[in-house]
């Protein structure tokens, strides 16, 4: 949610605080990095990231995580469990990105498939009220996401992206099993694949892009799992968040080089690592646990 004010800022006013960062003793930058970039004529903020696409998808990532705690943890105010939820979605627009939309979309249609029916309008009725609150303060907005889809066969940021198929596969075909060898495919000597099952398929081969894929998807089976062992609302809600999370990385990890980017490739393990415990924690039984109970206003009652 910081990261996403940071952004929200760059994309407003041009106000970069993360060049704060150069200012912090004993540091000293090692690459220049650019966290304000432009696209059809709108500031495209890059927060604490590296680049506007880890931007929008660590925050697509992180959504569902933030919508669970919203909705199910009693022990805060209303406002500091709803705030970070609003500045992380409003940080999926502005980050400009065609990357952190998929990534949004797969984590609304995850979360809303395993709402109660119940409050499913008006989760619809709040995704409403924000598509409306974007339209009226950032006027072209919408209209300039709508393009980069619309628009996309003539783009060439995927042009770029499908051009680089061909070279793929003469790479992936002179070693197809095990790859030419992880971290040896430096964009300074080749090209950049925006794609990290491409660019895995060539370093790791297809044993490793298969692995790849696995360790993906494994938080979404995991989260499911948990969700199926368990008649607890707060935790069925927290497996699916965390299968929206898994589902959200499989698909942006095709729209850019995933795991060359700290920030991104740090929260899928993080993301693999809470799914698991939640799995076994309920695999195991936890029968000092009381089941939660969820009241109207979506909080858990004692």
């Amino acid at each position: 949610a910081a990261m996403a004010v940071v952004g929200f800022l760059q994309f407003r006013a041009g106000i970069d605080l993360a060049g704060l960062a150069d200012h912090i003793p004993g540091l000293q930058g090692n690459a220049e990095l650019v966290s304000i970039q432009d696209r059809e004529g709108f500031r495209r903020p890059a927060g604490t990231a590296t680049h506007p696409i880890e931007f929008g998808c660590v925050i697509a990532l992180v959504l569902p995580l933030a919508v669970h705690l919203a909705r199910f943890d009693g022990d805060r105010p209303w406002t500091r469990r709803w705030l970070p939820v609003a500045a992380l979605a409003m940080g999926v627009p502005v980050a400009v990105s065609r990357s952190a939309v998929l990534g949004a979309v797969v984590v609304a249609v995850v979360v809303f498939a395993g709402m109660d029916p119940k409050d499913r309008p008006r989760a619809l009725g709040a995704a409403a009220a924000f598509v409306v609150a974007v339209y009226a303060t950032t006027p072209g907005l919408l209209g300039a996401i709508r393009n980069l889809f619309v628009h996309a066969g003539s783009d060439t940021s995927i042009t770029h992206r499908t051009s680089d198929y061909d070279v793929v596969a003469d790479y992936v075909r002179a070693s197809p099993w095990l790859g030419r060898g992880p971290g040896t495919f430096l964009s300074n000597d080749y090209i950049v694949l925006d794609n990290q099952y491409l660019l895995s398929a060539v370093e790791i081969g297809l044993v490793g892009a298969a692995i790849v894929v696995a360790y993906l998807v494994a938080t979404a089976f995991l989260g499911r799992g948990a969700r199926l062992r368990t008649a607890d609302p707060a935790v069925r809600d927290l497996g699916q968040a965390l299968a929206a999370t898994g589902l959200a990385a499989v698909v942006t990890a095709f729209t850019f080089d995933a795991f060359s980017f700290l920030m991104y490739a740090g929260l899928v393990p993080l993301g693999l690592g809470i799914a698991g415990a939640l799995w076994t924690t309920e695999r195991t039984g936890t029968p000092d646990r009381e089941p939660a109970r969820v009241g109207r206003s979506g909080v858990v009652a004692p």
